[in-house]
């Protein structure tokens, strides 16, 4: 279901940046709604906070207010009983409140932010979707909330894994999850083994690497693509998107058997041009948000190390770390924080999370000294990271902010790993 089976209506706007914010229990319009009234509450409260913009407050700090009924008339927008002065006592800046309603089996969700300290609406938007679609209409509520804050949310996207539950002989398929773990799924079957989800940057295109047969060599796929992106008798073991989605770079032992170096590819010619060439092994590449760079593994100096290689491979060099293994980089698409993401012997026999801060040349630990934490890949506004970890035995899929906070298990069944983070609005 895409987002054309919803509606949004925006009454009136004046964007503004809240400093703490409350969200009182959704209003039902009546008995028959009040189920999918308290799911829609719980997923957008859940939404916001992981979010980590706003300081949202305690919900027992509410006791104090009036935070009944919504107090105006959607389109009056009459807010003469809502209790302003109430909010502003116990220190809240903006407050989201709002009504559910139903019609001819589809919910109509009311929303408004009320500036506390000014006194009036800030923002009022209406919503509506198919009943049977609450996760979805609240995860858009939720993007669009924080839009209107002119930041891009992750509600809506998607995380594609690899994992080996309802299979056998512990072969992997690749399986899909909202954000938030909900939903998740199996795409692929038919192949012998599938594995190592990559998404595009359009945020819909899933690709992975395949073996459709046990003695087949692992090539590229899409989803819903009879045809796979790359051919031949060469084993491919890692691979990733350039911004644009013109080009992947892929590591592959096309020329060196046994050997792995990087190559990019162009997607619609198939032209494909080495990109380095060395008697180490080289792989896992990640491209820069601009496109004109790609870091990648590569034990050419003993250990698996983090190296960055500038437009057709030239002018590589050595990203300083800490730890003694550095692997598996992933490349923030944030423009505001260029960093590198990858997992790190920096606590000795365990693998750990860590970030590289191009900017400041600085390195910090993401997860601390628990199981093996592996592969990492970001949320396309750079403020989150996905990972795989053994802490609780086998590796599942955790997401975490890129500060340390609000980390979060969203698998518990069988064997999970390689996760990626969809770029924009989820697909498939």
């Amino acid at each position: 279901m895409g987002h054309d089976d919803f509606t949004i209506q925006c009454v009136w706007e004046s964007p503004r940046t809240p400093l703490s914010v409350a969200i009182p229990e959704l209003a039902a319009a009546s008995s028959e709604v009040r189920a999918e009234t308290a799911e829609l509450y719980r997923i957008l409260a859940n939404d916001l906070s992981f979010a980590s913009l706003f300081r949202i407050v305690n919900s027992k700090r509410y006791a104090v207010v009036e935070t009944g009924a919504v107090g105006f008339d959607y389109h009056g927008l009459d807010s003469a009983s809502f209790d302003y002065d109430g909010w502003k006592s116990i220190g809240i800046d903006v407050v989201l409140d709002g009504s559910v309603s139903l019609e001819e089996e589809r919910l109509h969700a009311e929303i408004h932010l009320h500036a506390i300290h000014a006194g009036e609406v800030l923002i009022a938007k209406r919503y509506t979707g198919p009943r049977a679609a609450i996760r979805k209409l609240a995860h858009l509520i939720s993007d669009n909330t924080l839009a209107s804050f002119g930041t891009a949310g992750v509600a809506t996207t998607r995380i594609g894994f690899a994992s080996d539950r309802d299979s056998e002989h512990g072969r992997t398929r690749v399986w899909l999850m909202d954000y938030d773990g909900a939903d998740q799924r199996p795409i692929t079957r038919d192949s012998y083994m599938d594995y190592r989800p990559r998404y595009g940057p359009d945020g819909t295109a899933l690709s992975f690497l395949t073996r459709r047969t046990e003695k087949a060599p692992s090539v590229i796929a899409v989803h819903d693509q009879a045809e796979p992106l790359s051919r031949g008798p060469e084993e491919v073991s890692s691979f990733s998107w350039s911004p644009d989605g013109s080009r992947i770079a892929f590591s592959s032992t096309r020329d060196d058997a046994g050997n792995s170096d990087i190559y990019v590819m162009h997607r619609d010619s198939g032209d494909v041009r080495r990109w380095t060439d060395h008697p180490s092994y080289d792989g896992w590449p990640t491209w820069s948000p601009s496109g004109e760079e790609i870091a990648f593994m590569s034990d050419r100096t003993g250990s698996p190390q983090i190296f960055i290689t500038d437009e057709g491979g030239s002018n590589v060099r050595q990203l300083p770390s800490l730890g003694t293994v550095n692997a598996e980089p992933a490349w923030s698409p944030s423009k505001l924080h260029p960093e590198i993401a990858y997992k790190s012997g920096i606590a000795g026999g365990e693998l750990d999370i860590v970030i590289f801060d191009l900017a400041t040349r600085e390195e910090r630990q993401l997860t601390s000294g628990s199981g093996m934490n592996e592969s990492p890949d970001w949320s396309h506004d750079g403020r989150h990271i996905v990972f795989s970890s053994t802490r609780h035995g086998d590796p599942q899929i955790f997401i975490i902010n890129r500060n340390g906070a609000n980390e979060r298990q969203l698998t518990f069944e069988g064997s999970n790993t390689t996760p990626s983070w969809s770029r924009h609005g989820a697909g498939h």
